[in-house]
């Protein structure tokens, strides 16, 4: 038994799997809050107030420039807990990059969040951004 298969110079074949399906139903809507920060600013810096019933899904760190300071440590949690949300082992201070922590928590009452930063014996420079993500 033997088969021919001849093929045309001008047919195109179209050979794929679908990745994905119908769009889904919207989800609830989310809210960042975006703070910048320096080596040199106040420490610990209350950033805002969350609200009772809303869940901070996501912490993200982007440091700039990097904390040049010896033991540079950032941390963003609450007063007696200021690694709460994002402990100072979750981040560089000293490496230009994005630092990223999914607390997940649910908050049962009004909750202000702080940024403490350490900037390190004999530091000039370092900035960043923190962004808050809630739902």
């Amino acid at each position: 038994m033997s088969y021919r298969i001849e093929v045309k110079a001008r047919t195109t074949y179209q050979i794929g799997v679908r990745a994905s399906g119908p769009p889904g139903p919207p989800g609830p809507a989310g809210t960042a809050i975006t703070v910048p920060f320096a080596y040199g600013d106040a420490t610990p810096a209350q950033m805002v107030t969350l609200a009772a019933g809303q869940a901070l899904i996501a912490v993200t760190l982007v440091i700039i420039e990097p904390f040049d300071g010896i033991g540079a440590a950032l941390e963003v949690g609450v007063v007696g807990d200021t690694g709460r949300f994002m402990a100072a082992a979750a981040n560089l201070p000293g490496t230009a990059g994005i630092y990223i922590s999914h607390p997940g928590a649910l908050l049962a009452s009004d909750t202000p969040v702080a940024l403490s930063i350490t900037p390190g014996a004999g530091a000039r420079s370092g900035t960043g951004i923190l962004t808050i993500s809630l739902q």
